[in-house]
């Protein structure tokens, strides 16, 4: 204990004063200490204060410990020595009755005196820290609220709220607030009660009035404290000169004070420490205990407090923890109802069993384990329409909130994962669930994803409702995998892990749980300061580390450029005027290809692609490419051919790193595969080859010789054209077994079904050459309309099955047969395409507002068909592939 001069306990902040830096009182600094030491007590961050007698019996000792914000850790111990306290006053104020025996003195806090002070985070000489002031910030509070009236007797009741509400009333109304008991401050007292609904004061703690329902229980403040006082403390100044801080409830809370009436000023404390969203409503917790003082009245408001609480709901209408509430029940070590409070906050606030891990512990020290843990309901079962829905619902949400995830009709695989553990735990199999989990979520970095993404909606529901039950067992089987440190952020396009930069050895001293813990020993992240708001749960702090997570994505978007190599289609930078015409020909070239290959839809101006080889940075930008319709990707193999033209007369270099930009994308093969179809079809057409041709051809040889790997999707795929061939495949067989009535299919698969109906068909083939003009028509037409159908089937199976069957034909004729069937149906669903194009479907149609769907459909189908007709003219003609 270091000696101070002594100072009374209402002048305390002259201990806090004197501090100069360079020969210069920093006084802007001492008010900085004042307002932190003040805001470290009204937020009940002082705890497991006790007061004892001196040796000598003329005062007390007040030690307390100071915890550090939301993480329920020691930061420093205090102790203040006061004089002129009585034996009487020290014994009731650490907690318990006064015995008989007892000094007999009024219990009158007289002129106390701080004469010693103390803290474990000064060593040398008496602290000058924010530790000490808040302890010192009690003493100022308990004398103003437990002064008596020398002459009455009674306890002063405090105009704490008063000259808060004359200043606004000045300021915003132009009018005053009554003064005394008269009828005037009655009557505005029973008015306020009534606009409040303060007669219900049991609906109001219990969280039941309707206001409260509507979410505008109570303001919020517009300034937390005040910035702008000069002195400190002085007892006619008002705690905050914010704006009304409570609301109409300040101006209730300041009639009761004019009136005096200590009873009903005690309810509005009651009610913001059940229903108060500010951190600083903690301090009510000490003014309700000294405005009632060691009375029945205390007793009977704790029960009815106690008896009738519910927590606050956030605009979700979920629960949420009532800082204010929980130092009550530590104050007066309420265990019970910290049981009760635990058990109705723990399934949306983790940390609340920890921060009143002491309080059970008095009277359930065998529950504090049992509430710590979470329990799941393994039991419950649930029929398909539930499984289905869990996955549905889970889906829409992250459509609505996070379009990255299904950019360009895309579905990023973390969705189907997720999917799949929520089926897996709605079966309640543990088994399956782990084997999800081994195989596509045991990476610890996307398991931090899913168990964030299933948090989502976890917190929305009720605990017995059948999504969140099934959404409890999916995050339990993956947050072992996850890094409790990290949080993900859905940022823009783009998602982040994030975790708080600490190193080794501060996570070892702190050993954090959980993310916001280990957020609350980060100053600031890349020079934005946290502010580590404990009112909103440090939402304020998120919404900062967004910012900042933000920041670096544009930031590392704008290094990710590249110049001269970044450049729309329409770049004219060229050497030389030949340059320039040549390209211009290419590029109407293109354009006409494109028309005539995915319909009018699509050209070099209609389809976005200037930042094709831009390095992608964000998933958005990553998703955007790996599901494109065949339209698009002819689009963007039409701008990889002009910008290799462009380079082919400039810098080779960069000529042959284009390739490599496009493996980053996953676009590689598909694009390879888009310029085979380019170049096959217009084999296929009979086009003479063309200049365009050539350019395309060296373009496609780029690609073949360039050996970066090519970059893949989290289950190991590059960029696939939609829609996809287990789609097409079907939907082409129906339309043209539609078209044909009698067609009879071939199984792909049956090596025996292929032999045969290639000797069918040979021999069909050889009844139409042996027609003679002596013959009937009708046996030359019946024999050539069956050699069609079988080389139609034929060409379907070719088609569903490239790599098994053209091998398996052996005959030329047979082959060129197919082919020619899978050209002719090729030529027919394109006019079929461009007649769509041509004239869009009616509004009452039912297949009006998809006539983009039924281009891309058609434009894969054609794509295949195609790719089939080549395979067989391979086999017909070999070498037929020149290209």
């Amino acid at each position: 204990m270091f000696d101070v001069e002594p100072t009374k306990v209402m002048e305390f902040s002259l201990l806090f004063s004197g501090q100069e830096t360079a020969d210069v009182r920093d006084f802007e600094g001492e008010r900085r200490l004042l307002r932190d030491g003040r805001d470290v007590y009204e937020c009940g961050r002082l705890r497991a204060v006790t007061e004892r007698p001196t040796s000598d019996g003329r005062g007390v000792i007040v030690e307390a410990d100071v915890m550090d914000k939301m993480n329920e850790k020691v930061r420093a111990h205090v102790t203040v020595r006061v004089a002129g306290a009585s034996t009487r006053t020290a014994v009731r104020r650490a907690g318990r009755r006064p015995a008989a025996d007892d000094d007999a003195e009024h219990d009158v806090a007289g002129m106390e005196t701080i004469t010693g002070m103390a803290c474990t985070c000064t060593r040398r000489g008496a602290p000058r820290c924010v530790h000490a002031c808040a302890v010192c910030f009690r003493l100022f509070y308990r004398h103003r609220y437990t002064v008596r009236d020398v002459y009455a007797n009674r306890p002063v009741v405090p105009h704490e709220a008063s000259r808060i509400v004359e200043r606004y009333m000045a300021d915003r109304l132009g009018t005053w607030f009554p003064h005394g008991t008269d009828d005037t401050a009655v009557a505005m007292a029973r008015g306020l009660e009534i606009i409040t609904g303060f007669d219900q004061w049991d609906r109001w703690i219990g969280n039941r009035h309707t206001v409260t329902l509507l979410g505008n229980c109570i303001p919020a403040v517009e300034e937390l404290i005040d910035m702008d006082t000069q002195v400190w403390p002085k007892r006619d100044e008002p705690d905050l000169t914010a704006v009304l801080p409570h609301g109409w409830f300040t101006m209730l809370e300041a009639a009761y004070e004019q009136l005096g009436d200590r009873a009903d000023l005690a309810k509005v404390y009651a009610v913001y420490i059940a229903q108060g969203r500010l951190p600083q409503d903690a301090r009510y917790v000490d003014r309700l205990r000294w405005l009632l003082g060691d009375t029945t009245e205390l007793d009977v408001m704790l029960g009815q407090l106690t008896g009738g609480f519910r927590p606050a709901n956030d605009e979700r209408m979920r629960p949420v923890a009532g800082l204010a509430y929980e130092h009550l029940l530590r104050e007066f070590r309420l265990s019970d109802e910290a049981v009760s409070y635990c058990e109705s906050l723990r399934k949306y606030d983790r940390r609340c069993v920890r921060r009143l891990a002491d309080t059970i512990a008095i009277g359930h020290a065998d529950r504090v384990e049992d509430l710590k843990a979470v329990k799941i309901d393994w039991t419950t079962c649930f029929d398909e329409v539930d499984i289905d829905f869990a996955g549905e619902e889970f889906r829409a949400d992250l459509e609505d909130n996070m379009p990255a995830f299904f950019a360009n009709g895309y579905v990023d695989p973390i969705i189907e994962d997720c999917e799949a553990l929520l089926r897996a735990a709605a079966a309640g199999s543990r088994a399956r669930c782990r084997l999800v989990v081994s195989r596509w979520l045991s990476t610890e970095e996307r398991a931090t994803i899913a168990r964030d993404l299933l948090r989502r909606d976890e917190g929305r529901r009720d605990s017995d409702d059948k999504r969140s039950i099934i959404l409890q067992r999916a995050i339990s089987m993956v947050e072992p995998h996850a890094d409790p440190l990290a949080r993900t952020f859905l940022v823009d396009d783009d998602v982040v892990v994030f975790t708080p930069p600490l190193d080794e050895a501060t996570l070892q001293t702190e050993n954090p749980h959980d993310f916001m813990e280990a957020l609350l020993l980060v100053d600031d992240i890349d020079g934005l300061p946290l502010v580590h708001d404990e009112a909103s749960g440090g939402e304020q702090d998120l919404a900062i580390v967004e910012h900042a997570v933000k920041a670096r994505i544009e930031k590392a978007k704008t290094e990710a450029r590249f110049d001269d190599i970044v450049s729309a289609v329409t770049d004219d930078q060229d050497r030389d005027g030949t340059q320039s015409e040549a390209m211009k020909g290419l590029r109407e070239c293109l354009d006409v290809q494109l028309q005539a290959l995915f319909g009018t839809r699509f050209s070099l101006d209609s389809t976005a692609c200037d930042d094709l080889f831009d390095p992608p940075v964000t998933l958005g930008q990553r998703n955007k490419w790996l599901r494109p319709t065949a339209g698009q990707l002819g689009v963007w193999t039409a701008a990889y051919v002009l910008n290799v033209k462009r380079h082919e007369h400039g810098d080779l270099v960069e000529s042959v790193h284009l390739p490599h930009y496009l493996a980053a994308k996953g676009l590689k093969t598909a694009m390879i595969g888009m310029l085979d179809h380019m170049l096959g079809t217009s084999a296929m057409l009979g086009i003479p080859r063309a200049q365009v041709d050539t350019d395309e051809w060296q373009a496609l040889r780029l690609l073949l010789i360039d050996l970066h790997p090519e970059a893949v999707d989290a289950h190991g795929s590059v960029a696939m054209l939609r829609p996809d061939r287990d789609f097409t495949v079907p939907y082409l067989t129906q339309i043209l077994r539609h078209m044909h009535p009698g067609l009879s299919l071939i199984d792909a698969g049956d090596e025996c079904a292929i032999q045969g109906a290639m000797e069918e068909l040979r021999m069909r083939l050889s009844m139409v050459e042996r027609h003679v003009d002596g013959d009937p028509d009708y046996l030359a037409e019946y024999a050539r309309k069956e050699a069609d159908d079988i080389a139609l089937a034929l060409a379907l199976a070719a088609l569903a099955n490239p790599e098994g069957v053209p091998p398996l034909i052996d005959d030329a004729d047979v082959a060129r047969a197919a082919a020619e069937q899978a050209k002719r149906t090729y030529m027919t669903f394109w006019n079929a395409r461009d007649e769509n194009d041509a004239t869009p479907a009616d509004d009452d149609d039912e297949i009006a507002g998809h006539e983009g769907d039924i281009t891309d459909a058609g434009n894969m189908m054609l794509m295949l068909l195609e790719q089939t007709y080549t395979r067989l003219m391979d086999v017909a003609e070999p070498g037929y592939k020149d290209w």
